[in-house]
């Protein structure tokens, strides 16, 4: 019980000194440095980016020239769509992009939402 006792004594000894023992520098000095000017070059990537997410389009001409007659078959022409075709002409089809699912997929016509 003794040993226990001075080692909690000494802990609170050494604690009490520790922020005594503490200086902050003193900056004497208040003078500003000055770098040279920096010139920044870019350049622009052509194209009308208007969205964070790619959008892939097919033109009505592309559609006629391609021969495509049906939705479903003009997904399965854009890079990384899965088409998956639940009977047939005029069945269910379903529509995921690079395996996220139909959930997280969204496909127009015209503007209209499919």
């Amino acid at each position: 019980m003794i040993h226990y006792k001075k080692m909690r004594q000494l802990a609170s000894f050494f604690l009490l000194l520790c922020p005594l023992s503490m200086t902050a520098q003193i900056v004497t000095n208040d003078s500003t440095q000055t770098i040279e000017e920096v010139v920044v070059k870019g350049f622009r990537v052509p194209g009308n980016v208007l969205a964070s997410t790619p959008i892939q389009t097919l033109s009505h001409t592309d559609m006629e020239r391609l021969g495509i007659h049906d939705m479903g078959d003009a997904l399965k022409r854009f890079a990384g769509v899965q088409v998956k075709d639940y009977g047939g002409v005029g069945g269910m089809k379903t529509v995921n992009i690079r395996g996220l699912g139909a959930g997280h997929t969204g496909v127009t016509y015209d503007g209209v939402q499919v």
